[in-house]
């Protein structure tokens, strides 16, 4: 049966200054999806390539760190972690994971899961509204199994992110950690080295406060807090 290929639409990020634009692929009703459906089925098992990270268990975890005078809370971001994703390692690292001992591991071989991840994610035709294209790098919001692969291939370096820190929590490409000052930059540098796709900003304590996804993070007298934080441009509109 013949089917169309997966449709590519961008969503405008309004909360960033210049506003730019998000490529999301609409995979439904392609050939990929099926496939793709099938492969994240079978990742969602590895705890790897699931998001281990809420906001309540990082409300729990800061409030019972207590950070000393020269420490500071600070958060990490990736990049565009998906458009920079090397797919093929991802796919490789994810299925070590999956094929692993004692994992559950689907009823297919190492060799035939690593060629349907590859069918869903690797040179994926797309329409557009500028005619037809091959994605040849990265992963596409939208499709199944790109936040699995995503996770699983970042997880291979949480261990140096982490370092020595006593709060640590990564949200697919959100990281937060409290950190001596005065390792910052040589932290930053370090992980900027891991892997020639990966990019990381750092955003720092301002007034004591950190915003971390939709918390706002207080550090007071080595103490931690949270309340709830809303980007600048909310305008407190919510869909019923």
């Amino acid at each position: 049966k013949r089917r169309p290929p997966p449709r590519l639409y961008g969503l405008a990020k309004v909360h960033k200054n210049d506003v730019p634009v998000r490529p999301v692929l609409s995979m439904p009703g392609s050939a990929y999806h099926r496939v793709g459906e099938q492969v994240a089925e079978w990742l969602a098992k590895v705890p790897e390539c699931g998001i281990n990270s809420s906001t309540k268990e990082i409300c729990d975890r800061v409030r019972n760190v207590k950070l000393e005078e020269d420490e500071e809370l600070v958060s990490f971001d990736v990049k565009s972690l998906y458009t920079f994703v090397p797919v093929l390692e991802a796919i490789l690292i994810c299925a070590d994971l999956l094929f692993r001992d004692g994992s559950t591991k689907p009823p297919v071989d190492k060799d035939t899961f690593v060629e349907l991840a590859k069918i869903a994610e690797c040179n994926v035709v797309m329409s557009t509204h500028d005619g037809y294209y091959r994605q040849l790098e990265g992963l596409a919001m939208g499709s199944p199994p790109a936040p699995h692969l995503a996770n699983g291939w970042m997880s291979t370096f949480d261990k140096t992110i982490v370092g020595d820190a006593k709060l640590f929590t990564r949200y697919m490409d959100d990281i937060l950690r409290d950190i001596k000052r005065s390792e910052i930059d040589q932290k930053l540098a370090e992980i900027n080295n891991l892997h020639p796709n990966l990019l990381f900003t750092i955003e720092r304590e301002l007034d004591r406060m950190l915003p971390f996804l939709n918390m706002r993070l207080i550090h007071e007298g080595g103490h931690s807090a949270s309340t709830w934080y809303a980007k600048p441009t909310d305008t407190g509109l919510i869909l019923n």
